[in-house]
């Protein structure tokens, strides 16, 4: 059960993969109940029905609903429990997987009624996310109750889960702090993946890769600073921005490209604002099939995110697409496991406390030399796909013979 779609970005990126890979080692069977969004289901639901024929993978999408806030969250709640009970009364399931809090909430049900092994894949502390992030308002007494109710029902699914999937250890040790239950719970850490077929330096054809860097003019020595995803809630751009103005000050040619679906005006606010050539900032709408070759443009790839409690619980996608490609981050300190990722071979990490600590972490990148291959094999050490499908054949082995 996923709150997010497959035909969403993140679905593509971090739930199909998994699937395919479990099913394809032959033991598993799997029903998907996604909600997707009108507008991706429309454009990609052919890609996703391509994916899954011939699998045996059972796909039922339900329309996602946006508004209104909390009313349209229940109903669909209580959407996911007709059908979920409806397909379990007609065929059981032994696992119940849960994505996120919103799908556990039903899935912590199915258990209670019909004995299935109950998988808490919590992700993050998706509550503290979305109050540290903007989107609830404590202020409101409806978030506030909101907030309040999923912090309980955050302790009961770790009490009641079978086995918790967290993205980062950092996540795990504060939740064993917790002392919910007697003992450890059974919690295995599995950070976002990438596929590394996909994400392949190699598979990036030279005359395409030349063609891109004539229709951004980027010159073929010019330094080249990335930005991947979405721009919004948890993300520092003003810090981001900030630390392209002063990396100006060494590499003036420098061109910053943020591949993005955002609207680009904030960004260009902060950089007319901070007096920066607007024609070294590049803004590029990319789609997954795109990313890899506009990746391999980069010299250096940056996110800076708030660092907040719920980001210890943080495993950004991009991460593991950016090394995938043997490219270099720049990265703020304190987000999940990226300091223990991000060594001195691998990037930059940022005190980004303020302008004068910018600074002096720009300057760093003129000492700094890449190596392609120690980033991709660290990378696939950590975040491979196959890394990823063995941990969750390994959860869905030990639970379907209990």
């Amino acid at each position: 059960m996923t709150y997010d779609g497959l035909t969403d970005p993140l679905g593509q990126s971090q739930v199909l993969p998994y699937i395919l890979g479990v099913e394809a080692m032959g033991i598993h069977r799997f029903t998907i109940v996604s909600f997707e969004k009108p507008e991706n289901f429309e454009k990609e639901k052919g890609v996703i029905q391509d994916l899954i024929r011939e699998r045996q993978i059972r796909w039922i999408p339900n329309t996602y609903h946006r508004n209104p806030p909390i009313i349209s969250t229940l109903f669909d709640v209580i959407r996911l429990w007709k059908k979920v009970r409806e397909l379990v009364t007609k065929d059981s399931a032994e696992i119940v997987h849960c994505r996120s809090y919103v799908t556990a909430l039903v899935g912590l049900q199915t258990k209670k009624k019909f004995g299935s092994q109950f998988i808490f894949d919590m992700r993050g502390f998706w509550a503290d996310e979305r109050v540290e992030g903007g989107i609830w308002n404590l202020k409101n007494p409806a978030y506030r109750l909101v907030y309040n109710y999923f912090k309980r029902k955050e302790r009961l699914f770790l009490r009641e889960a079978d086995h918790v999937v967290t993205l980062t250890f950092k996540a795990r040790d504060i939740i064993n702090s917790w002392a919910i239950k007697p003992g450890d719970l059974p919690v295995t850490v599995i950070p976002c993946c990438v596929d590394m077929d996909h994400f392949d330096p190699e598979k990036v054809d030279p005359d395409h890769l030349k063609e891109l860097r004539e229709d951004l003019r980027i010159g073929p020595d010019e330094f080249v600073l990335t930005y991947v995803g979405s721009l919004g809630t948890w993300y520092m751009v003003e810090e981001m921005v900030m630390f392209f103005s002063k990396m100006l000050n060494s590499q003036p040619l420098a061109k910053f490209l943020l591949l993005t679906k955002d609207d680009p005006e904030g960004v260009l606010r902060i950089a007319r604002r901070l007096k920066i050539p607007l024609d070294s900032i590049m803004i590029r709408p990319v789609s997954r099939s795109q990313m890899p070759a506009h990746i391999a443009l980069s010299s250096f790839s940056i996110f800076f995110i708030k660092p907040v409690f719920s980001k210890q619980a943080s495993s950004p996608t991009k991460m593991g697409e950016i090394m995938a490609m043997g490219v270099p981050i720049i990265a703020n300190k304190g987000i999940g496991d990226s300091d223990n990722y991000i060594s001195r071979e691998m990037g930059v990490m940022v005190d980004v406390e303020g302008p004068a600590e910018i600074n002096v972490s720009s300057q760093r990148l003129l000492a700094f030399s890449a190596n392609s291959n120690l980033i991709r094999n660290r990378c696939k050490a950590v975040f491979s796909l196959d890394v990823g499908v063995d941990a969750y054949f390994s959860i869905y082995n030990f639970h379907s013979v209990k």
